[in-house]
């Protein structure tokens, strides 16, 4: 489920996906050159997605013209988001969250853990995440700051991967033998990191999107300038910087409003329990899939002959033109949603969309 600001958005419709493919003559062979997998009306689809049986259709959940054409039930998802977590653990992350808050006894480090496990873990499947922690060793000797190691130095560093593996780094960083906060808060090294993270050319198609959890100004290269320049890099390339305030970050309100400005969000987060934490990074997170651009598995062979049809509230199927708001790319591989049928899959219109492959539900045209 996605939240975007405690609202519920469109993924779970988008999950419920159904491309349907139609053979001629009824037979058992895919429209896609290979044994279809014919399922019953109330069957679920691989990846999750699921096939409407109340469209009609023959035995074999078929559309309902009937002999003329055969079901083959495959999946279609929402291009995922990749997201780099720049995460604070110097040493004052040891200090209590909040006082008043669920958490209070709990160190500021521990409650942000706990947040980001909590908003990814519901969406996990249609994510890439990595994180850049920051420091990662301690200040040499004669310096002045401690340092950042890149993303691919892992650990203790996390390299982009999908969510679940995500997961599971995330929860082992912390519960690894001698973890401890670092004196020192080297931001502006830890965002020209994530600036090198998602350089150009990137290797996986979706939105950029990082996310920076402080709890106060950097304690080295503190120029706002300077700190903000990788930011600043990284909106030219169209990438998304949210910048969250832990507690005691109310002193760094102007340099995080510079970066958060920088990076396209205008203002800074500043969650006042783990709760509105955990809210926070959900919407963070939901919002960078991409509801609108969707992976077609296996691709059409003919984009000509695809069938888009969508499900509402009431359950009522519409069948939606290609005209009317959305297209298959040449290679049949990917779908794309504009305007208002972007703006229903977003905030949840559909309960359902079907991608038909070979005729329509009601026959050919």
């Amino acid at each position: 489920m996605l939240l975007h600001g405690g609202v519920v958005l469109g993924l779970p419709a988008l999950a419920a996906l159904a491309l349907v493919g139609c053979s001629a003559g009824g037979s058992s062979e895919s429209a896609f050159g290979g044994s279809g997998s014919h399922l019953p009306p109330d069957a679920s689809a691989p990846d999750g997605a699921l096939f409407d049986g109340s469209a009609g259709g023959d035995d074999a959940g078929g559309p309902a013209d009937g002999a003329s054409c055969g079901s083959v039930l495959l999946g279609a998802s929402a291009q995922p988001g990749n997201v780099v977590v720049v995460f604070d653990q110097s040493n004052s992350m040891r200090q209590a969250f909040a006082s008043g808050d669920a958490g209070a006894t709990a160190p500021k480090w521990q409650v942000a853990r706990d947040a980001l496990a909590a908003a990814v873990q519901p969406i996990a499947a249609s994510l890439r995440l990595g994180a850049i922690f920051f420091p990662t060793q301690p200040q040499p000797a004669g310096g002045t700051c401690g340092l950042v190691d890149l993303i691919d130095v892992a650990p203790p560093q996390i390299a982009l991967t999908p969510g679940a593996a995500f997961l599971s780094s995330w929860g082992a960083h912390f519960a690894a033998p001698g973890w401890a906060t670092i004196l020192s808060t080297p931001l502006a090294d830890a965002l020209h990191k994530a600036d090198l993270a998602l350089a150009d050319p990137f290797a996986f198609p979706g939105k950029r999107v990082v996310v920076v959890l402080t709890d106060g100004a950097p304690t080295c290269i503190t120029a706002a300038a300077a700190v903000a320049a990788p930011v600043l890099a990284m909106a030219s390339r169209g990438i998304t910087t949210y910048v969250v305030g832990l507690p005691g970050s109310a002193g760094a309100t102007a340099l995080l409003d510079t970066l958060a400005a920088a990076g396209g969000t205008q203002h800074f987060l500043t969650p006042a329990d783990a709760q509105a934490l955990t809210t926070a990074l959900a919407a963070i997170a939901s919002g960078a899939v991409d509801p609108c651009t969707l992976t077609l598995d296996p691709p059409a062979p003919d984009p000509a002959k695809v069938w888009l049809y969508t499900t509402d509230a009431n359950g009522t199927q519409t069948e939606v033109p290609q005209s009317d708001g959305w297209s298959v790319s040449a290679d049949g591989a990917t779908a794309s949603l504009t305007g208002a049928l972007c703006d229903g899959a977003t905030h949840g219109a559909f309960t359902a969309m079907q991608f038909v492959f070979g005729c329509p539900l009601g026959g050919p045209h």
